[in-house]
């Protein structure tokens, strides 16, 4: 696999004022699907680090140049609530986090702790745009 993804090539900078995740859309099915997990602490560790000048990089496809959502924190904050928290139910599990998932056509959206409910807004200004 040839790798021309600009935030993936550049992902070790990126990772020094930004909050960055690999979303490998390709699923088995030929299903295309975008899914993140957001560390909660991770999140408020890096927001306080930038001053609030927080973003989100959603690396998509590693062979795709541009296919990446580079998100304001501020954009989809409100979306980050404290009723959609995953919290761990058994010891070794995954740290508090957000599920994401970017829907078609470019959807940020996160489920609802209860894994019922989702919230959404629309990030398509944020597809490709500048790191």
């Amino acid at each position: 696999m040839n790798i021309v993804n600009r935030a993936s090539l550049g992902r070790e900078k990126l990772d020094a004022r930004n909050y960055t995740a690999s979303a490998d859309p390709k699923r088995k099915g030929g299903r295309t699907q975008n899914w993140i997990q957001l560390y909660v602490g991770k999140m408020q560790r890096l927001n306080v680090q930038t001053d609030g000048d927080l973003k989100i990089v959603i690396i998509g496809d590693k062979t795709v140049e541009n296919d990446y959502w580079s998100v304001p924190y501020r954009e989809v904050a409100a979306l980050l609530r404290e009723d959609a928290v995953r919290r761990p139910s058994r010891k070794n599990a995954k740290s508090p986090h957000w599920m994401i998932q970017i829907k078609k056509p470019h959807q940020f959206t996160v489920f609802l702790g209860d894994g019922k409910g989702t919230s959404a807004i629309d990030v398509q200004t944020c597809y490709g745009a500048p790191l």
